[in-house]
């Protein structure tokens, strides 16, 4: 699907970045240069603008013309963070957003009819206050781990995102969504050994690195509370395939990646001259994006992005692979 959100003229380079993991600037400058033999490039750019749907804006329901004001004042500050911060910041901001946005009957405090003021204050007060603290910090906010206040306020951004989107899901899904007893538990055991792995990483390890892993404990969590009916039922991809990122996939990566972090993981080519160091965190980028599009599609009940999501969610790391970060890295060489 197009990203109209990091877009530059249609967000297809933005989309195939999504989709591929491969960097949008590389796929802005290959279509450029496309451009000097035949314009073949330019053809295929347009078809696929043509041919491709944009994700889809989640529409304002119920609201009063002050409340559709300020969520506009919100989006164009989230607009902004698209362009000058990095993806998986401006990402969860967007999804932020999208809960704002669902969440807008409950929050309208017009006349005072809200029925949640604490999430209104959230949504409507701190969190375009975290914003304008995010866009005067500028390019610090790429590595908060540096600067006290900046890894403050990014922990402190992370924290009202993940209440928003769990605020959102919780008043929006239908009753009898979560089994409270044996899926909680199962996301407790996950939870518990992620950070055992994640507590071995060195403190060299990045804040985004750091950050990525949360975000992808709470994306998975959320997936392991889905009934497995549900998740049968809506999508090409199982429970137990669910399972398997969470209690394989994830795992075995982290475990590979912590016998050769260090030196040698940031000099060492060991693929495509990348670094492991470099694999992991594309790996661990590629997988989040993945898993909030395809949440957000299961919540939306989008079949055709769950369609295409989950298909891409069962090649790329529900299903065994000889051809992966995990299987070449097991053993590196020095």
């Amino acid at each position: 699907m197009r990203n109209p959100h990091r877009s530059r003229l249609g967000g297809v380079c933005a989309g195939l970045s999504d989709y591929t993991g491969l960097s949008q600037t590389l796929l802005r400058m290959l279509f450029l240069i496309s451009l000097f033999f035949g314009g073949f490039g330019l053809w295929v750019y347009m078809i696929l603008w043509i041919a491709t749907p944009a994700q889809n804006n989640i529409p304002i329901t119920d609201a009063s013309l002050t409340l559709r004001w300020q969520l506009f004042q919100v989006g164009r500050k989230i607009a902004k963070l698209h362009r000058s911060q990095k993806p998986h910041l401006a990402d969860q901001a967007q999804l932020a957003y999208d809960a704002i946005r669902r969440l807008a009957p409950k929050i309208d405090l017009e006349g005072g009819h809200t029925s949640d003021p604490d999430t209104a204050r959230l949504a409507l007060i701190e969190f375009p206050s975290l914003l304008d603290q995010i866009h005067r910090a500028g390019h610090l906010m790429s590595d908060a781990s540096h600067d006290e206040h900046i890894h403050s306020l990014s922990l402190a951004f992370e924290a009202t995102c993940n209440k928003l989107i769990d605020t959102s899901r919780e008043a929006l899904e239908p009753i009898g969504w979560r089994d409270p007893e044996a899926k909680l538990q199962e996301a407790d055991v996950f939870s518990n050994r992620l950070h055992q792995l994640t507590s071995q990483l060195s403190i060299e390890t990045s804040g985004a690195t750091l950050a990525r892993l949360q975000q992808l404990e709470t994306h998975l969590n959320y997936l392991l509370q889905v009934p497995v009916d549900v998740l049968n039922d809506l999508g090409p991809i199982g429970a137990h395939e669910i399972h398997r990122i969470a209690f394989d996939f994830l795992p075995e990566t982290l475990e590979a990646y912590l016998k050769i972090q260090g030196p040698l993981a940031r000099s060492e080519p060991i693929r495509e001259q990348k670094t492991a160091e470099e694999i992991f965190d594309e790996q661990l980028e590629l997988l989040d994006a993945t898993l909030v599009s395809y949440s957000k599609a299961l919540h939306d009940r989008d079949a055709k992005s769950l369609l295409i999501q989950g298909h891409f969610l069962r090649e790329k790391f529900a299903t065994p692979s000889e051809d992966n970060f995990v299987t070449e890295s097991r053993d590196p060489q020095p």
